[in-house]
């Protein structure tokens, strides 16, 4: 009898689907591992971002405050004038001595024209010590965008400044220097060099050009905290007025205590 080699044949049904034989997923890479080395990259960026910044920020502080300067006025360093200052002596009034010498002696402020016309001591004269940069030359221009870049304005010095004193003030009489902070040219404790300002560095020039010049201390500040008069924009007869007609800025409605700038 012969057996049939048909009984070796696959049985499955007709139409049944064919069943493939399982195979592992390949593993996929960690996505949460790939996150954090693209954080950690980012980073390393910012990082370096804000080293450059840091960095760039400082080079325009140096370049826009301390070498281009030098470049238009070899004598503005203050520790000569420190020296020059102190050797010849600083003669220095109170604010309300100052108030009430103006008029008799030249109050003279020698801060920006913008800042003069806002408000000033009543009879106070203004001659600035700086002006707005006038020139476009490339220099002047890095200067601009230095000074913008720290949110003040800039300037340069006034070339006429001891000859517009000396026209203001004519022969022999008083000259009272007032800027916006007063500085000192005494030493305190941890500031040997005092503290340089407007109206210091003022003098200094105006004892270059053989002009007597005395030095009000505390500047407008301390004006203001001692409640003294001011003359405001848009009031007149400020030179034929009096100065305990002026309202004093306490009393003043709306007054707000000024940010002082260079």
């Amino acid at each position: 009898m012969q057996v049939s080699q048909k009984c070796h044949l696959s049985t499955r049904p007709t139409g049944t689907p064919r069943v493939r034989p399982f195979t592992a997923p390949r593993s996929q890479p960690n996505v949460s591992r790939r996150v954090s080395v693209r954080a950690a990259e980012a980073s390393q960026d910012i990082t370096q971002l804000t080293y450059f910044a840091l960095g760039g920020a400082a080079a325009t502080f140096l370049t826009t405050f301390f070498v281009l300067p030098k470049l238009y006025d070899k004598n503005t360093d203050w520790n000569q004038m420190l020296v020059q200052l102190r050797g010849n002596g600083v003669p220095s009034v109170t604010p309300a001595e100052a108030a009430k010498r103006a008029g008799r002696s030249v109050l003279l402020d020698v801060r920006l024209p913008a800042k003069y016309e806002e408000w000033h001591g009543p009879k106070a004269v203004n001659v600035p010590l700086y002006l707005p940069i006038q020139k476009w030359d490339l220099p002047s221009i890095i200067r601009r965008a230095g000074f913008a870049a720290f949110g003040v304005y800039g300037t340069e010095l006034n070339p006429g400044f001891a000859e517009g004193v000396a026209a203001v003030a004519g022969k022999g009489r008083e000259v009272l220097v007032i800027c916006e902070t007063g500085g000192t040219i005494d030493a305190k404790p941890g500031n040997a060099n005092g503290t340089q300002s407007r109206s210091l560095k003022a003098i200094w020039y105006l004892q270059q050009a053989g002009i007597r010049a005395v030095h009000v201390q505390g500047g407008y500040s301390e004006w203001l905290r001692q409640g003294l008069p001011l003359t405001y924009a848009g009031e007149d007869g400020d030179d034929d007025s009096d100065a305990d007609g002026a309202v004093p800025a306490q009393q003043r409605q709306g007054f707000k205590l000024p940010m002082f700038s260079r």
